[in-house]
Parts: structure tokens; C-alpha cells; sequence
């Protein structure tokens, strides 16, 4: 499952092939789309306050994933006035360092290399890039303390509300609920702690494979700790699963 916050109106971009308008691009295979979004939103982050970014941070992720089952592309890179600056992919089809992207001149553009699709029809299924904007803890530790919880869901919130239009941002709703995402098929153990002592009733709910706990609980429970073990994971702060509802209903 994708980010739960990306339902939140951090940035996804989904796209087909947007294919570039000279001819000798397109013989060659070369789509290239505008990169000064990219450069404008990143920038942004940058402007954070260290107190908005010690809890948790945003990761922009770059993924390039051939719908038709073939080859990924054999070169990304970003191109200004003639001059190329290679990208690094992986072969997951991840852009390594995409976050270098904000150092780039606002006017240039994203191009990536593909001459295995050079006879698909712009309609047909191929290369999809998608941009996802990861929010989450930086704690590893497994443990996580009621002050560093609160503090996350208030910094996490500045964090979507920075990349999203200034009308857009009034409506971001206030995020209340935590998503722990496990990251491979080992289970993530959630338990509210006092102390030593593992407190009872917490209650964990799943949406769209991911677990949610509500803040709200925690203090209720008396829990001073949220203590996570078990497989490896991703926690992030979110809305509640009923405002991530009423969000995707507004985007279908």
C-alpha cells in the first residue's frame, strides 16, 4: 500500500507517458515533462523549521514501473538548456537521489530513456511514474513516547500543508491517528505502555493494510509509551480513517 498520507493530499503524481514534442526526442525515445514543480515543492520542505522537522520528515520517492511488464527505463536525467545531469535508478525502478532535483534550475525538465515502447500507441499501456511523498517517524527505536507522538501529528500536518496550494491547506484536517505499515509480511506488534507495565484495550484498527492507532486512546488508557515490535515498519501521522474516507470520496 502506497503512503496513507498520499490520500491526504501529499503530492501523487500518476501519469502515462507524457511524450515530448521534437522529433529527434521522440525517435530516440526520450520523454521529458517539466520539472519546475518538483523543484518549487521540495524547496519548500527545505523551509520547514528545525522544530517542524525534528519528530518527523517527508521523503519525495521517484518510481518508474512498466505496466506492460517490460524493461524500465535505461536513463533518467534531468535536462537544462542542452546540459544533462544523470539520475540514479534502482532496479526497483526507484530514483535514488531525486531529492538532488530541488538544486535544479525551476525551468529545466525530468527526462527519462526509452526505446523498448518506440511503437506503442500513446494510449497503450507502459511506463507509469509515480511520485510519492512519504511522511514518517524518524525514532527506529520501536519505542515512542507520548510528547514525541503528539509532537509528530502537530509537525506532520505542517509538513502537507507546505507542498499543497495555500487554499488547498485549509482544508487539511487535523491529524489525530497514527499508521503503522508493516514493511514486509512480518507482523508489527502494537502494544500502549505505563512505564513497565503493557496496558490492556488498545484498540487497532486496519485500513488499506495499514494499522491505525488514535492518539486520543493513548491518553485515555493512561499510556505514557507506544511500544512497536515485531517486523519492520513505517509509522506515520494521520487524519482519522473516516477523514481519509471522506478525502478519496472528494477524489473520485
Amino acid at each position: 500500500m502506497k503512503n496513507i498520507l498520499i490520500t491526504c493530499g501529499a503530492l501523487l503524481l500518476t501519469t502515462g507517458t507524457a511524450y515530448a514534442s521534437e522529433a529527434s526526442d521522440k525517435a530516440a525515445g526520450i520523454v521529458c515533462m517539466e520539472a519546475g514543480d518538483f523543484v518549487k515543492i521540495l524547496g519548500k520542505l527545505d523551509k520547514l523549521k528545525p522544530g517542524q522537522t525534528d519528530t518527523v520528515g517527508m521523503t519525495p520517492v521517484m518510481r518508474f514501473t512498466a505496466l506492460d511488464g517490460g524493461a524500465l527505463p535505461s536513463r533518467v536525467y534531468y535536462r537544462y538548456k542542452g546540459k544533462e545531469t544523470p539520475f540514479h535508478m534502482n532496479g526497483d525502478g526507484i530514483v535514488t537521489n531525486f531529492t538532488d532535483i530541488k538544486t535544479m534550475h525551476k525551468k529545466g525538465d525530468m527526462c527519462m530513456q526509452d526505446k523498448t515502447r518506440l511503437d506503442k500507441a500513446e494510449d497503450e499501456d507502459g511506463m507509469n511514474l509515480s511520485i510519492d511523498m512519504d511522511l514518517s517517524y524518524h525514532n527506529s527505536s520501536g519505542v515512542f513516547t507520548l510528547p514525541e507522538l503528539g509532537d509528530g501529528l502537530k509537525d506532520g500536518r505542517a509538513h502537507i500543508k507546505k507542498i499543497v496550494p495555500g487554499p488547498v491547506s485549509l482544508l487539511i484536517p487535523k491529524f489525530t491517528h497514527f499508521s503503522i505499515e508493516a514493511k514486509d509480511e512480518t507482523p508489527v506488534k502494537i502494544s500502549a505502555y505505563k512505564g513497565d507495565t503493557m496496558l490492556n484495550g488498545l484498540t487497532v484498527l486496519d485500513f488499506e493494510g495499514a494499522q491505525i492507532v488514535e492518539y486520543k486512546q493513548l491518553k485515555a488508557l493512561g499510556a505514557d509509551s507506544l511500544h512497536l515490535s515485531g517486523g519492520p515498519y513505517i509509522m506515520s501521522p494521520t487524519p482519522s480513517p473516516d477523514e481519509l474516507k471522506n478525502i478519496e470520496r472528494e477524489d473520485e
